[in-house]
């Protein structure tokens, strides 16, 4: 499934505003409960 350049970026973006599931260094990334709950 190939994804248009718009939707890549509006996914990049929308990942980039939940460090807790990418930041090593957020308080909450070993945190498995905030994940789950979308929550930063």
């Amino acid at each position: 499934m190939e994804w248009p350049n718009d939707k890549i970026l509006k996914l990049i973006e929308a990942y980039r505003t939940h460090p807790v599931l990418w930041d090593a260094n957020n308080a909450y990334y070993k945190i498995r409960n905030k994940k789950e709950d979308g929550k930063n």
